[in-house]
């Protein structure tokens, strides 16, 4: 009898070990098919991106910027790409900064291939050292998805001065420009120029011209040459030296 207890014992005690066993290792099992799940689907659909021609990874101030995203599809099944956006947030603490430009697609990216694509915007911040975020949002199989594109560190900066930044210039020139034509009028309308004085006009100095009258006998000899004048005064004398002898000899 006590025998027979015993085995019994024995025999539920051993039953309970095994189910425990089984039990987890099928707890295993299940973590193991969830996590290769996992994976497998990570590397089905993926997307990275990279700075083109910027080592330090800037991001320049009132310029475009521009990183570029590879989008693979690895699945036996086409996607399409809806959106691209980003963000940039504090490295410490993660708050967002800024949202950047968010670009809409609809290009379908088909079973096992891959797609390059530019994604470019712009910056308004004050120089610091952000986390830069680049989303893609796409379709499969009419199911929305999103994924990282792009994860790191980012150094804002302004734009560098050069003397030769002709879009710099023309935009000098065309607010001085402004400035001067606003001062010219204002000067026009508050600061009129003083009237001149006119003064009179002297009266001529020199010998004045007789008027000739037509059949009086009177002209005016300035015109005529020296030499004619000077005969016919010559002829003047003679005739009156003419007369004076006539006058004696009648005497």
């Amino acid at each position: 009898m006590h025998l027979r207890n015993f085995l019994s014992q024995a025999l539920a005690i051993s039953t309970l070990f095994l189910g425990a066993l089984a039990a987890e290792a099928e707890v295993k099992v299940e973590g193991t098919v969830g996590s290769t799940e996992t994976k497998v689907e990570d590397q089905i659909v993926k997307a990275t991106g990279s700075f083109v021609d910027n080592p330090f990874s800037q991001i320049v101030n009132g310029q475009l910027n521009t990183i570029e995203i590879l989008f693979e599809n690895k699945s036996p099944k086409d996607v399409v790409l809806k959106a691209i956006s980003g963000s940039f947030s504090n490295p410490k603490t993660g708050a967002l900064l800024r949202n950047t430009t968010t670009h809409k697609l609809a290009l379908p990216v088909l079973a096992t291939n891959a797609v390059k694509l530019p994604y470019s915007f712009h910056s308004e911040s004050k120089p610091m050292e952000a986390r830069f975020n680049v989303f893609i949002e796409y379709e499969k199989e009419t199911v929305p998805e999103q994924i990282v594109a792009f994860d790191g560190l980012v150094t804002i900066v302004e734009p560098s001065i050069s003397f030769f930044d002709w879009k710099l210039l023309s935009t000098y020139g065309f607010v001085l420009s402004l400035l001067g034509a606003a001062g010219y009028f204002t000067y026009l309308n508050f600061f009129p120029a003083p009237k001149k004085k006119v003064k009179a006009k002297a009266a001529p100095v020199g010998p004045v011209d007789t008027p000739v009258t037509p059949g009086s006998g009177v002209y005016n000899e300035d015109w005529i040459p020296a030499h004619h004048m000077t005969r016919q005064r010559s002829k003047k004398e003679a005739l009156s030296s003419g007369d004076e002898s006539d006058r004696r000899r009648k005497r």
